[in-house]
């Protein structure tokens, strides 16, 4: 047996048989408690249709079943959860190896005098003059 609010969704969605919705339609025109049910039933109805739906990141579905089944998902077990573990300790791996060039560029050309800027040395870049930068060619 439904209770009214459930027939009163049914009623919203149009999934009631022709005889349950001339009963409702019935029971609406003279409850007026009915009827502020199916106006505040509407109303939401409404909201939940217009609401966007939001993503929930990749396998999200998958997470959720394991954990409703008991399952322990062990880490690095999914596809994503092993690329970002292979990211992050290549990019800390990548940050290491950059200081390290920096820290060796800046010792090794300000040693030699070769840059005049700590900018200059970091990047190993040549130190530029005015009349440097007038003899570059640009074609």
């Amino acid at each position: 047996m439904l209770t009214d609010n459930e027939k009163l969704l049914r009623y919203i969605e149009g999934d009631l048989s022709a005889a349950d919705r001339r009963n409702m339609d019935e029971r609406l025109a003279e409850e007026t408690s009915l009827r502020e049910a199916l106006e505040t039933l509407r109303a939401l109805h409404g909201t939940l249709r217009a609401t966007r739906t939001e993503s929930f990141g990749p396998y999200f579905n998958e997470r959720v079943m394991r954990r409703l089944q008991g399952v322990v998902q062990a880490p690095g077990e999914s596809f994503h959860n092993v690329l970002q573990w292979v990211f992050f300790r290549t990019a800390a791996a990548s940050l290491v190896v950059a200081v390290a060039f920096g820290v060796y560029n800046a010792i090794t050309y300000q040693s030699l005098g070769a840059a005049s800027s700590f900018v200059e040395a970091v990047f190993g870049l040549p130190s530029v003059s005015l009349i440097d930068a007038l003899s570059y060619s640009t074609m």
